[in-house]
């Protein structure tokens, strides 16, 4: 008995914003851009950045650049690296993920535990 396609989880790249997709007095980090381009899966952001203050200015910046397929953001201003491992395992009860792109050594730690590959920016 095979598995219905229709089932199967979307995949997806999860990516950090700051220092990853973005950073602040230069604007858009073009290689990575390219990058999330080529390889042509929705991409979810996952930042520590607060939704109530960033939510329209992260899917303004990114909405006609990257095939953006939502955003996760962080419950308050702490970089708790457990954060972002609560909403990737948020994200994968929905979707597949099959890459995530980080600049924190801590959460690309978590992230490979997850047995999710892992880009590390630096």
């Amino acid at each position: 008995m095979g598995s219905n396609p229709s089932t199967r989880a979307m995949d997806i790249i999860v990516s950090d914003f700051d220092g990853v997709l973005f950073k602040k007095y230069y604007g858009l980090i073009q290689p990575t851009v390219d990058y999330l381009n080529e390889r042509g899966l929705p991409v979810y952001v996952v930042t520590y950045r607060m939704q109530e203050t960033n939510e329209d200015f992260i899917y303004n910046t990114l909405k006609d650049v990257i095939p953006l397929r939502g955003m996760a953001f962080s419950p308050d201003r702490k970089k708790n690296p457990l954060y972002k491992v609560e909403l990737v395992e948020k994200i994968r009860q929905v979707y597949s993920v099959v890459e995530a792109l980080d600049n924190d050594p801590e959460v690309v730690l978590h992230y490979r535990a997850m047995g999710i590959p892992v880009i590390e920016i630096t």
